[in-house]
């Protein structure tokens, strides 16, 4: 009897507890940040504003789960920077295939200074990314500053989501022909302002410009400054190239290397050897 009545009371307290209502997801709260100092991957990170970065680097896709500090999903067009202010816009170039999508940049990362970016599953499937990927990396000077002024001096934005078709291009081979555009449903939500940033879920297509990996290690006013880090190389056989004027009308780099495993080889060599300025670029 005590028995029975024992695993009834156990399967009222089961019923009970599978009843039990999930705590709500927080809803998106979007700030402007550009953060303090931090270490990651063992170098210091120095967080600034920049609107007109254009630069080159590495990308790799993040799978994070959890939302981002501000509560947005790391699903959708988003994707994470060392240092740029919290959000940006940017415009993401797959340089070797030409594929081209606009992210807003929600958070911190990748780890370390290997990767110049990384991107949500989504943004790098629509960019044809299936690991570290050749891009360029432009910040949209106008659509971030007005988000940036928004953000500071008005209300947050409000966010949906989007409702435009998807435009999926699969790849051709070399030099052959691309098959017919095929459209698919948007199957993930993603904050969007519905002023002027909204980020669709699609891919742009430009001339494809792949280039060779470098380790370009500083930059610098004066040629002695530029050969004493030079020397700091090593074995990398680092060389002092003129820029082309400037403040910064120096700059050491070491290199080429074949494959992403020897150019990420050469940049632990730099920082090891203290040049924590040192990153790969694609030229």
């Amino acid at each position: 009897m005590q028995r029975g009545l024992l695993i009834r009371l156990l399967s009222v307290i089961t019923v009970v507890a599978g009843c039990t209502p999930r705590a709500p997801t927080p809803a998106p709260h979007p700030h402007y940040v550009v953060g303090d100092a931090y270490r990651s991957g063992g170098v210091w990170q120095y967080p600034r504003e920049q609107f007109q970065l254009d630069t080159t680097g590495l990308a790799d896709i993040i799978d994070r789960r959890g939302p981002a500090e501000d509560g947005e999903a790391w699903e959708g067009m988003v994707a994470a920077h060392g240092t740029l202010q919290l959000p940006a816009i940017i415009r993401v170039t797959n340089l070797e295939t030409g594929l081209q999508v606009r992210l807003r940049v929600i958070g911190r990362g990748p780890p370390g200074v290997h990767r110049l970016l990384g991107v949500s599953r989504r943004a790098g499937a629509l960019l044809g990314m299936a690991g570290p990927t050749q891009i360029r990396l432009e910040v949209l000077d106008e659509p971030s500053q007005a988000l940036r002024e928004r953000l500071l001096g008005g209300p947050a934005p409000a966010f949906r989501a989007p409702r435009d078709m998807v435009l999926a291009e699969p790849l051709g081979g070399p030099g052959g022909r691309l098959p017919p555009i095929q459209p698919i449903r948007p199957s993930i939500q993603h904050a969007a302002d519905p002023e002027d940033t909204t980020l669709p879920l699609e891919a742009e297509r430009v001339r494809a410009a792949p280039g060779t990996l470098w380790l370009d290690a500083g930059r610098f006013t004066g040629q002695a400054a530029a050969q004493t880090l030079a020397r700091r190389l090593g074995e990398m056989n680092g060389r002092v190239e003129r820029t082309g004027g400037g403040k910064d009308g120096f700059r050491v780099r070491a290199g080429p290397f074949p494959t992403i495993g020897q150019a990420d080889s050469a940049l632990d060599q730099a920082l090891q050897a203290g040049v924590t300025d040192a990153r790969i670029v694609v030229e």
